[in-house]
């Protein structure tokens, strides 16, 4: 059931000149997409810079269009999560951390994982 949640939802909706997010968009957050490749870990140091991902230009990027991009690298995730749904640390990540596919959305979500990155 959170899983046919999750494919039919959205991360945010721009309604006029309104945008609606679950959360708070920051000047950290704003036109910034995440990788497929973030990990669900405590992202050492806390630099926000550092959490990977992709900083999308807003002078030429509308929000319609980032927005597009957020809810891309979702349905990737949960692509992701239906190929490799379980946790496990033979898949050869550094230091023998357990990992698995949508790990990527579940880190998005958490200050811990994406300081400073996350609307949620």
């Amino acid at each position: 059931l959170v899983y046919q949640f999750l494919r039919a939802s959205t991360i945010g909706v721009v309604h006029q000149s309104t945008l609606f997010v679950h959360g708070a968009i920051s000047s950290r957050s704003v036109f910034w997409v995440p990788s497929p490749q973030l990990k669900y870990r405590k992202h050492l140091g806390g630099d926000y810079r550092t959490v990977p991902g992709t900083q999308l230009h807003d002078a030429t990027t509308t929000m319609e269009e980032w927005l597009r991009k957020l809810d891309e690298f979702a349905q990737g995730a949960l692509d992701a999560y239906v190929e490799d749904p379980y946790w496990s640390t033979e898949r050869g990540w550094e230091d023998g951390e357990a990992t698995r596919g949508g790990e990527a959305l579940m880190a998005y979500q958490s200050g811990m994982a994406a300081p400073g990155r996350s609307p949620v």
